[in-house]
């Protein structure tokens, strides 16, 4: 979501995430009044949304200062999805959108996939693929309901956290409202994949959990912190501190964007997602490589391209368009998915349309195509 008028906030190129009954990564709502402080300072602002910061400054032109009025953020644009409104679905497993947008207060440009991937009946997860060409830094902030924080390195061991203050933009003074986090811990810059855990506890049944997995970039720091109440919440998260984390990009996030993976799931070690591979490639402002492995080894190759006319391929596939997915179950194929595109292969099947790109699926099921 996003859009001068929307719903009274500037929040950039904003996402919600539902997940296990509830809006699990959700919009804010609003301060007390619109005239109040923290509605002006945070609730109205960037750092509210789960959303990207250029520069510690992303803002409306000219910054809130308080009252009703538009909140000048110019516009997100639709480059393609699947499916359309209204239009029927070419896949039970796979959708994806890809937006973009230009940050006039920082004037950087900014393009992001989000995608849904189904693994079986009860489970499946998020993509987010999220590019920022300011050439100063870019911070990733995602919000979610629930009791608690913690950083797992790859394994999933614990990552220490040291108290350090968010890097807060002094000309002009925060904008996008980010001072409004507090108690913020850093893990330190690293260059390795990251899992991002919180806890959302239930006192009837197991712990809910949402577990977001980084792919490791250079120059990249994460920060955990306590943002003000998330007042659209249930009870009793709407009374509570929002766990909040922060992946902070010096320089540019565009040939290293941001690719996290979100999975809701029930049950300390009832994941299905185990681990996420970004594939180096020398074309990273324009396309990723994903690869995500689950628990039970069958895997899903992810493929995201700016430029839905140009030719990607190794050894084992090859892909023209916006957005692929090719499944892998009992190391066989199971599914092509091609969104907005003209050819996705794996092995010895190809799938193209031929003229305007479009969208298909092509699934293996019992030996019959």
């Amino acid at each position: 979501q996003g859009a001068t008028y929307n719903h009274n906030h500037a929040n950039g190129m904003s996402m919600e995430l539902y997940g296990l009954g509830n809006v699990m990564g959700p919009d804010p709502g609003k301060g007390i009044n619109y005239e109040a402080p923290m509605h002006v300072k945070y609730y109205a602002q960037w750092a509210a949304h789960n959303t990207v910061v250029a520069a510690g400054s992303s803002a409306s032109t000219p910054y809130f200062t308080g009252g009703g009025g538009t909140k000048n953020m110019g516009e997100i644009k639709l480059a393609s999805m699947e499916p359309m409104a209204d239009a029927k679905a070419v896949s039970t497993l796979c959708s994806f959108t890809d937006t973009r947008y230009f940050d006039q207060s920082t004037q950087t440009n900014q393009q992001r996939t989000l995608a849904i991937i189904r693994t079986s009946a009860t489970s499946g997860y998020y993509v987010d693929i999220f590019r920022s060409d300011n050439s100063k830094s870019n911070d990733y902030v995602y919000h979610n309901i629930g009791n608690s924080l913690q950083f797992l390195d790859a394994e999933r061991n614990p990552i220490a956290t040291i108290s350090t203050p968010l890097p807060i933009s002094k000309k002009p003074y925060d904008p996008p409202g980010l001072s409004a986090i507090s108690d913020t811990k850093s893990t330190g810059k690293t260059n390795k994949n990251t899992i991002a855990l919180f806890t959302v506890n239930n006192a009837t049944e197991q712990s809910n959990y949402m577990q977001v997995l980084f792919a490791g970039e250079d120059r990249r720091e994460f920060f955990e912190g306590k943002a003000p109440a998330t007042l659209t919440a249930e009870l009793p998260y709407r009374d509570l501190p929002t766990p909040t984390l922060i992946a902070h990009q010096v320089k540019e996030a565009a040939s290293k964007p941001f690719v996290a993976v979100f999975e809701p799931f029930t049950g300390k070690d009832n994941y299905t997602v185990k681990q996420i591979q970004s594939e180096t490639n020398k074309d990273s402002k324009l396309f990723t490589h994903l690869e995500v492995l689950n628990a039970n080894n069958d895997k899903q190759i992810i493929l995201q391209s700016l430029d839905n006319q140009k030719v990607y391929s190794n050894n084992n596939w090859g892909f023209i368009g916006s957005f692929g997915v090719i499944g892998i179950k009992n190391n066989n194929v199971e599914y092509l998915y091609l969104g907005a595109g003209n050819e996705l292969g794996y092995g010895n099947y190809n799938l193209s349309i031929h003229g305007a790109a479009g969208a298909a699926n092509l699934s293996f099921n019992d030996g019959k195509l």
